[in-house]
């Protein structure tokens, strides 16, 4: 197994447990604070979709393991996964407080429009998008890249739906 494998592995493993705790302590602040959870709000099928990509990694490491590929296109697909990255966490400190995992309606608060915001509506999804399909690539890991896309184009296109009615 390489290094160069299960450093980023590790690393997005405890970021995301680590943003966990963070989604479950800003969302008791805003039930604190009158907001709602919106059920059903498309949580499970994005969570699905982010453990079948670490698992997937794992099995593409240890059965195929990483492609032949020019060290140029592994620098170039590990520095688009690293941009997206730094990206997805600057949209969560944009959004602060009113990140969670979950849908969670903050009532009277207007929509954040500062950031990447000011260009998109969800630039969240597009940067963690851009880091499902970049660090498999990056890694030499093509199978993980291209299965996940579709998976999650259709978990976030429903998920934006849920939170684009639920902010109306």
């Amino acid at each position: 197994m390489r290094v160069v494998f299960w450093l980023p592995f590790a690393y997005c493993i405890v970021s995301r447990v680590a943003e966990l705790f963070l989604s479950r302590r800003n969302e008791a602040r805003a039930i604190a604070a009158g907001g709602f959870h919106v059920k059903p709000d498309g949580t499970r099928l994005l969570l699905a979709v982010h453990i079948l990509w670490f698992v997937g990694l794992v099995v593409e490491e240890c059965t195929v393991g990483s492609q032949g590929w020019p060290v140029g296109a592994l620098v170039a697909f590990g520095a688009l996964a690293a941009a997206s990255e730094l990206a997805r966490i600057v949209c969560l400190g944009v959004l602060g407080e009113r990140w969670t995992v979950g849908v969670v309606v903050w009532p009277g608060l207007p929509l954040v429009r500062t950031g990447p915001y000011r260009f998109l509506d969800h630039p969240n999804y597009l940067t963690a998008a851009a880091v499902l399909v970049a660090l498999p690539l990056a890694l030499g890991l093509p199978w993980v890249a291209a299965t996940i896309v579709p998976l999650k184009f259709w978990a976030v296109r429903r998920r934006i739906a849920i939170e684009d009615r639920a902010l109306r």
